[in-house]
């Protein structure tokens, strides 16, 4: 913790802490694009059935064109800052959450703290 935030009071996240709440906003808009993607299949599905089921269907939560490019927009810088980050926190605590390398990030079955019912595959090999 530096001086001045001493001073102050202030208390300063960690290395880890911020990298942590990064990884897990690259994984919050992984999900929310993927939902989006799901979304809009099912009205693609809905349209071969009924046109009218499909225009209710995309009435009710389907992305606009710029949501869903901020989505992506956002999920490519925040992705892009992780490794970054990773590499601020110390080696020793690296080494305790390889789960959660910057390679992992966004990666679909992923196990997160907060959703215990995701499925998850195994760690993913390193190159």
């Amino acid at each position: 913790m530096n001086a001045l935030a001493k001073t102050v009071g202030w208390i300063m996240p960690d290395p880890a802490e911020e990298y942590l709440d990064l990884f897990d906003e690259v994984h919050a808009l992984s999900t929310r694009i993927s939902q989006a993607s799901e979304r809009l299949s099912e009205v693609a599905s809905r349209l071969l059935q009924d046109e009218d089921n499909a225009l209710i269907a995309a009435q009710e939560g389907v992305p606009s064109q710029a949501d869903l490019i901020k989505m992506i927009n956002d999920y490519k810088t925040a992705k892009a800052k992780l490794p970054m980050y990773w590499s601020r926190i110390a080696e020793r605590l690296r080494n305790a959450m390889d789960a959660k390398r910057p390679e992992n990030a966004g990666r679909p079955g992923r196990l997160i703290p907060d959703e215990p019912d995701t499925w998850d595959p195994g760690p993913i090999p390193r190159r």
